[in-house]
């Protein structure tokens, strides 16, 4: 039975430690006319591996992105019937593997015989095959971006994580590659308690409900970019700047909205194309970049020193793609066509990002009602059952 747990909110003095491997990376450019100048570059995440050239979430798309030099992985958790972490976005298997069963009727005896509907046809891997990835030596430096979706029980799903990281020993530790991704604030206090030693995100495109979270220290958020177009989301990016923490933007596959992203120093885009998006870094690097030697002062309102805190270990001064020595016995399956999103106009950029605020403004209460009654479900559950 699941012991009582205070909330997440209620003035409990925070645990979540700093994650200072997800900042932007300090990039070393030689803009003409100049020598060295150091500019900030967002790292790049590859959103379900290298989706736009492989099937997602399968051991051929991380191993992809890490070959074209993606900083980080992210993908998604769900649990088994058996209580196994595997990797999928979708609650069910209809969308990637054809069929109707939900992941959680399904043992991973069944699971792992599935093949991805999409060429080359993959199977679905658990977290410990991707752990035991990147526990290799050549790939220490490679870091991941967890997704923990709400379909399963907070308690089993965590303690299942807690688990596979248990089972997969790395060089460097687990809490100092991985980033728990979180939905709402129930689970942010699940992972706070199982996983006390782990960096926490806040997962969502709500800023109001970001906010909330800006007050447990050390929490980043990794927020829809739409909703950081704007006024409003320029104060919360310089709210956030402002108590240290990183801000991560999703699913960023236009370029002009890399270029943004770029611009506005976010400290990592998730991405279903990495490859592009760190051609589109290069380009802006070998330019020698529109921000030397600090972040864009629109998006932090702040100088540089406001960032970080001093003595804080951060990444070092790198190219703009970290391309490791792969180990031997990958074979990669050849890339498909690749999936990439057709250039928008101006005008069908701001009717989407119009579009994802007024969803957020009519959703967020939704939100705020969906997360109270979760953490309600969780303190009836924990409390004993009195007996007549």
């Amino acid at each position: 039975m699941a012991t009582v747990r205070s909330p997440l909110l209620e003035g409990r003095d925070a645990d979540v430690p700093p994650a200072p491997f997800t900042s932007a990376l300090q990039v070393s450019t030689c803009p003409s006319g100049g020598g060295d100048t150091v500019i900030e570059l967002p790292q790049t995440i590859a959103h379900r591996g290298y989706r736009a050239a492989y099937p997602e979430n399968t051991l051929a798309a991380f191993r992809a992105a890490i070959a074209v030099g993606s900083h980080a992985l992210e993908t998604d958790l769900h649990l088994s019937r058996d209580g196994v972490v595997v990797l999928s976005h979708d609650a069910t298997l209809q969308r990637c593997f054809g069929r109707k069963e939900r992941i959680a009727d399904c043992d991973w005896d069944f699971l792992r015989t599935l093949r991805t509907l999409r060429a080359p046809h993959e199977p679905m891997p658990r977290l410990v095959d991707l752990l035991q990835d990147l526990a290799r030596p050549e790939l220490q430096h490679v870091w991941l971006l967890l997704d923990i979706k709400r379909d399963d029980d907070p308690d089993e799903l965590i303690d299942s994580l807690a688990a596979a990281f248990a089972s997969v020993p790395s060089a460097k530790p687990w809490n100092q590659r991985i980033l728990l991704g979180c939905w709402n604030t129930t689970y942010v206090d699940v992972c706070r308690e199982l996983l006390p030693g782990f960096p926490i995100a806040y997962i969502g495109w709500s800023l109001l409900y970001a906010r909330k979270l800006l007050r447990v220290p050390n929490v980043h958020f990794n927020i829809n970019y739409n909703v950081l177009v704007g006024p409003c989301g320029s104060r919360f990016v310089a709210a956030a700047r402002a108590a240290r923490r990183h801000v991560f933007v999703w699913t960023v596959n236009d370029e002009a909205w890399m270029e943004w992203s770029i611009r506005k120093t976010f400290d990592g885009v998730i991405t279903d194309d990495p490859k592009l998006f760190l051609d589109v870094c290069e380009r802006w690097g070998s330019g020698g970049g529109e921000v030397i030697g600090g972040r864009d002062k629109e998006a932090s309102g702040s100088d540089e020193s406001e960032g970080e805190e001093k003595g804080a270990e951060r990444p070092p001064v790198l190219g703009v793609a970290s391309v490791p020595r792969l180990p031997s016995d990958w074979v990669l399956p050849a890339p498909q066509p690749l999936l990439r999103v057709p250039p928008r106009g101006p005008i069908r950029r701001l009717a989407r990002v119009a579009l994802w605020n007024l969803l957020a403004s009519v959703l967020t209460p939704l939100l705020f009602y969906y997360s109270g009654a979760m953490a309600r479900k969780r303190r009836a559950k924990a409390r004993p059952h009195r007996t007549p």
